[in-house]
């Protein structure tokens, strides 16, 4: 099975740099390494302009500091997200910048797929995690976490 440098090689910086996405999130329009408060369903606001955005990256005007929603901060950093969630296809039109949210999002049904796979094995007595000699399959959270004590 190729390993994850074999199917992923570096994307050339260009391949993503060219895209004139004005470094921010290409879905919600967070800013590339700005410290913003995130608010509600996936909305932010930017602390420098008072500025608040849905989570579409669309300006809902600006708002006054004594008027800002509880929200917590975060530093945007982007990442290249594949479209058509293949990691060997480093088209330009397949790439896109996107902000955690944005890219967990856009590839959330393959994580559930990856969730849900050990567990499927398991229960048709396929394998067990603990019997994985090679770990091919993921351990639990609790898992890793006795292994490390």
């Amino acid at each position: 099975m190729p390993t994850v440098f074999q199917l992923c090689p570096s994307t050339p910086t260009s391949a993503i740099s060219t895209r004139p996405t004005g470094g921010r999130c290409e879905r919600c329009g967070r800013p590339h390494g700005a410290r913003v408060r995130v608010v509600g369903e996936g909305g932010w606001l930017d602390p420098e302009t008072g500025e608040r955005y849905d989570e579409r990256g669309r300006s809902l005007g600006p708002c006054r500091v004594s008027d800002w929603p509880e929200g917590r901060f975060v530093t945007t950093v982007l990442s290249c997200a594949h479209l058509d969630q293949n990691p060997a296809n480093n088209d330009p039109a397949n790439l896109a910048s996107l902000c955690p949210r944005c890219h967990l999002r856009h590839d959330r049904q393959q994580h559930i797929q990856s969730a849900r796979r050990p567990a499927r094995a398991e229960r048709r007595g396929q394998c067990r995690v603990e019997d994985d000699p090679g770990g091919s399959i993921a351990p639990s959270t609790t898992s890793t976490m006795e292994a490390s004590r």
